[in-house]
């Protein structure tokens, strides 16, 4: 026999409601509702790791980011200011402390770009002037294009 409840009837030895033909079709449109939904989502979504596409002008926030865009990209760029013993310049993810300090993390070498127009920039001079290691404190921002060995014609944001 068939016990009648309060979600439909159940036939004896099973378990659960019988499924009316109405409730299939809700469930159909319910699945494809959400395989629309996810797929509207995911073209929507970018990942961390999308190079930037050379010709495009775009901010920037990390170094990793700044590598990975394509020769002749202009890029705004955040990060500590390093000056190495070589004259080398960089701009670094961490600032890592030692005396002086030195470069750590993620960096990116900057060429054509004024070392003293950095406000609040720190200096340990050594025995000449290519000895000298210059570094800021606070991470600043630059702009630059992207060339093969770095960032190139880079300014201060803002200047």
């Amino acid at each position: 026999g068939w016990t009648a409840t309060g979600q439909g009837a159940t036939v004896p030895g099973e378990k659960g409601p019988v499924m009316k033909s109405d409730d299939r079709h809700v469930g159909r449109w319910l699945v494809i509702a959400g395989m629309v939904l996810f797929a509207m989502v995911a073209a929507c979504s970018g990942s961390d790791n999308d190079s930037v596409r050379p010709g495009a002008n775009t901010a920037v926030g990390n170094i990793s980011q700044a590598q990975s865009a394509g020769p002749g990209v202009e890029v705004s760029v955040s990060g500590y200011l390093f000056v190495d013993r070589d004259g080398i310049i960089r701009l670094c993810d961490k600032l890592l402390e030692s005396s002086p300090p030195q470069c750590g993390g993620d960096r990116i070498e900057l060429t054509a770009f004024d070392v003293d127009s950095t406000p609040n920039i720190q200096r340990v001079q050594g025995t000449s002037e290519i000895n000298t290691v210059a570094w800021t404190n606070e991470i600043v921002t630059v702009t630059g294009t992207r060339n093969s060995d770095g960032l190139t014609d880079v300014t201060l944001k803002g200047d």
